[in-house]
């Protein structure tokens, strides 16, 4: 169990990295995914990705304890699908 302010701190440095991260393909567009360091920004991108969506369904956790545990599911199948994920990428 994460105490508050490390759950506040998280929350804050996805806006920041998901802020940034919208920025820079908002400037560069199509380049984004062309120019040199490109697999570099996919990987910001994928990072960046995975943490909004962890941030998603945290929240959806903290609703979903409030109104009878159905996230708790939620999240165990979203784990159960990122570790498939991950074993098929191997």
């Amino acid at each position: 169990e994460e105490s508050v302010s490390i759950q506040i701190a998280s929350s804050v440095f996805c806006v920041c990295f998901a802020a940034e991260l919208l920025l820079r393909v908002y400037v560069y567009r199509v380049s984004f995914f062309t120019m040199d360091g490109w697999l570099w920004n996919l990987f910001d991108l994928a990072v960046v990705g995975m943490h909004v969506s962890e941030e998603i369904v945290s929240f959806a956790a903290i609703e979903g304890q409030q109104r009878g545990g159905f996230a708790t599911s939620f999240m165990r199948i979203l784990r159960i699908l990122r570790i498939v994920r991950m074993i098929r990428m191997v």
